[in-house]
């Protein structure tokens, strides 16, 4: 007995086609699975520790005048480009002016790069206090947010917008 017959069957009774659309379906049911029930699971902490109050602290370089002027303490703050709605990263515990004016990285004509003042800015220190889990050295805040030194993240408040590198994180 053949394997394939004259009309494409295996062993004279299933089309290869009909073999090809159930190992699709199949595949793409095993994929559904994956992405909806297991990405779910392995999203929550690992460490199975509880969570511990952390400071967050981010350096915000020559930023408006205005932007400094409207963050207050006790403000809530969330990462511009991961926030969902309702998970807030933190609360700001203290704002400090680092250099008044500001002052950034500036290439010159001689192909020197240096930190020139500019007009209208202010440095700031920016202190969050937040509630993460420790999973290794890495904190991670609600549960899928992970905060990492040397990290620039647009950050947000109900008020104002920037830009702002995690200097520090204990």
């Amino acid at each position: 007995m053949k394997i394939i017959d004259e009309n494409g069957r295996l062993w004279g009774k299933i089309s290869v086609i009909d073999l090809l659309v159930i190992a699709v379906v199949l595949v793409m049911a095993l994929a559904l699975y994956v992405k909806n029930v297991r990405m779910n699971a392995d999203q929550k902490p690992v460490s199975g520790q509880p969570a511990q109050t952390i400071t967050i602290q981010v350096r915000a370089e020559a930023q408006k005048n205005y932007i400094f002027n409207s963050l207050h303490v006790g403000d809530e703050i969330w990462d511009a480009d991961h926030f969902d709605g309702k998970n807030v990263l933190g609360v700001i515990t203290a704002i400090e002016v680092e250099n008044d004016p500001g002052t950034a990285l500036t290439g010159l004509t001689d192909g020197t790069v240096e930190r020139i003042p500019i007009e209208g800015t202010v440095d700031m220190l920016i202190t969050i206090e937040s509630s993460a889990t420790l999973e290794g050295r890495t904190y991670t805040v609600n549960d899928e947010y992970r905060v990492g030194v040397n990290s620039k993240r647009n950050y947000s408040t109900l008020l104002t917008k920037f830009i702002g590198t995690v200097m520090d994180v204990y």
